[in-house]
């Protein structure tokens, strides 16, 4: 599988347009010297592609493109669905789980926690994943 990513042909659907299959393969070359914003003009190259005439850039900086957003949908999970995650997942399914319900419940019992002990619980007495040193997401 690595060697056809490496090595293989570029495989698009047919779905895609003329240009958006030019775009991807210009930034996807192998070569990176040769890859459509790797030149002297950097971005302003990927910007003046034929997949983006239609874009108006300032708009873009400025914030006043509007983009598409698809149609929200009522998405109801029905029993079919839970047992198929239940199937699927089986005693962990509900593993990671959060009860709305029960924040009340969880910051009485911090506060009785507080006034207790007088202190803020620490961290490392909150979360089950806290590792001393170590963040999920960077800093302390």
């Amino acid at each position: 599988m690595f060697k056809n990513i490496k090595q293989g042909p570029l495989k698009m659907p047919d779905r895609l347009s003329e240009e958006a299959k030019d775009l991807l393969v210009k930034l996807l070359n192998w070569d990176p010297t040769k890859r459509l914003g790797a030149g002297r003009t950097d971005a302003e190259e990927i910007k003046s592609h034929s997949f983006f005439r239609n874009i108006n850039w300032k708009d873009v900086y400025e914030r006043k493109l509007v983009h598409p957003r698809p149609p929200k949908k009522d998405i109801k999970l029905t029993k079919a669905a839970l047992s198929l995650e239940e199937r699927a997942y089986g005693a962990y399914a509900n593993i990671g789980k959060f009860d709305v319900h029960k924040l009340d419940e969880f910051e009485s019992v911090i506060q009785e926690d507080v006034q207790r002990n007088g202190t803020e619980p620490q961290r490392q007495d909150l979360d089950r994943n806290w590792i001393p040193g170590w963040s999920f997401i960077g800093g302390n």
